[in-house]
């Protein structure tokens, strides 16, 4: 949600499963771009709008555009994960990502697609 990704569909996300530990870790993401910073044409040249239907919902909500830190926190509870938790690591993410950014190399218009959208989730 944070860098804009409505094309984010279940079977691009797995998890790891240590024999040796009961732990399970997300796996490396991969198909992860940010299609809201996409520049879509159609066959003449003209601007096409960026769909943000959500590959599947987020907290009930199916427009990337509507999705919000509480809608990413009701998920995480619907999945049983604790509320106080997910908050945490939800803040902790989009810190990670807004620093991150300045010493990102990247096409810069992309780059501020990715920031506007984390600023917003933050709220």
């Amino acid at each position: 949600m944070a860098v804009g990704n409505a094309d984010a569909h279940a079977k691009n996300f797995s998890v790891l499963h240590d024999r040796d530990s009961p732990a399970i870790r997300l796996a490396p993401l991969y198909d992860v771009l940010s299609t809201i910073a996409l520049d879509l044409t159609d066959s003449t040249g003209q601007p096409i709008r960026t769909d943000t239907h959500l590959g599947q919902r987020v907290g009930r909500q199916a427009d990337i555009r509507q999705v919000t830190t509480a809608s990413i926190i009701d998920e995480a509870a619907a999945w049983g994960i604790r509320r106080r938790a997910a908050s945490t690591i939800v803040a902790e993410t989009l810190d990670q990502i807004l620093t991150a950014i300045p010493a990102t190399p990247g096409d810069e218009r992309v780059l501020t697609a990715v920031r506007k959208q984390a600023e917003r989730d933050q709220r």
